[in-house]
């Protein structure tokens, strides 16, 4: 039989597994198509302890392009077949290393697919809102920390974002840095003054105990009150209720406008309650690309400041942030543009 010499893997694939099953490894490819930054890097959201259960050729641990090879051999799927991101043999090493010489054929049976082809995605029950265009890119995260409520891996992360700018990294999420080895910069990492988002009174979004490295509340869900794409603006509007524990609660609204071909975002942040309180903004700055990137505020006046993160596990790298910090009363609404 043909198909058990590796010419249909997905006709393999429904006959033992069935339908169900491969239509979910289908998606699970097909998010990675989304989620790829221009530069072929997931973003990181929550922990990246850089684990895999086996490398077929060594990469950096974010290049995640390797799975769009998988997949595209594996479904017959030109989607995937990216030309920016596999302009060298080297970059497919790996389908001759796991599907062998009838894989390479069916690799280059399939015509290529450009960046500029692959949507603006929304990944509702996920929280994960990515704009693009080309090689222009932005992903906020705010979605709810999972592991039944108990958000081992999650980070206070609530409407924080990254930017990719002509496929380069210009606003990134600190990533994780260690675990057990240091709880101290554990608890860093995944804390709100790490993330490109508001803290609010010098308290966390999201409470966690310092001593539990692997539990954190889920006091907040965010809920996404808009999502609209176009071909030359995209906008997200979102908020979380993780400060409704302070004494006077704040509700944090945060509307992302991106425009797409110009690589521009606008953000405007909307504080909502009552009373005086104490806001810290943070936006991390990639140690790649810093001398160029311009933000500026409609009322406030913003300051450059050293700032940590982590590319993979075990790994810290100097950077530069973008912050400003302010004591006002509530509500309270601010913009700015990058």
């Amino acid at each position: 039989d043909d198909d058990f010499e590796g010419v249909n893997y997905e006709k393999i694939t429904r006959k033992i597994f069935g339908d169900k099953y491969t239509e979910k490894l289908y998606k699970m490819f097909d998010v990675v198509a989304y989620l790829l930054k221009p530069n072929g890097k997931m973003p990181q959201i929550g922990d990246n302890d850089s684990g895999k259960l086996f490398s077929l050729y060594p990469k950096e641990i974010l290049d995640m392009r390797y799975l769009l090879i998988m997949g595209s051999v594996f479904f017959k799927e030109k989607k995937w077949k990216i030309k920016e991101f596999f302009k060298s043999d080297e970059n497919i090493a790996e389908i001759l290393i796991l599907y062998g010489k009838k894989g390479k054929e069916i690799w280059d049976s399939l015509e290529w697919n450009f960046l500029k082809n692959i949507e603006s995605k929304v990944f509702n029950d996920a929280g994960w809102y990515v704009m693009r265009y080309d090689k222009n890119y932005c992903m906020i995260s705010s979605g709810p920390n999972g592991q039944n409520g108990n958000g081992g891996h999650c980070h206070c992360d609530k409407l924080s974002f990254v930017l990719c700018k002509d496929g380069k990294d210009v606003i990134v999420d600190s990533g994780t840095y260690v675990y057990t080895s240091n709880p101290e910069w554990r608890n860093k990492f995944r804390s709100t003054a790490y993330h490109n988002t508001i803290k609010i009174d010098g308290k966390e979004q999201i409470r966690f105990n310092k001593k539990k490295l692997f539990q954190m509340g889920n006091n907040t869900v965010p809920k996404c009150l808009k999502w609209k794409t176009s071909d030359e603006v995209d906008v997200f509007i979102g908020e979380h209720y993780g400060y409704d524990y302070l004494r006077q609660p704040v509700v944090h609204q945060r509307e992302i406008q991106f425009y797409k071909k110009e690589g521009k975002l606008k953000i405007i942040d909307r504080l909502k309650g009552t009373g005086k309180h104490h806001l810290e903004w943070n936006f991390i700055l990639s140690p790649e690309f810093q001398k160029e990137l311009e933000i500026n505020s409609d009322k406030l006046k913003l300051y450059r400041n050293t700032a940590f993160c982590s590319p993979e596990y075990g790994i810290i790298r100097d950077t530069r942030k973008v912050d400003v910090a302010l004591k006002t009363m509530i509500p309270f609404e601010v913009s700015f543009q990058i």
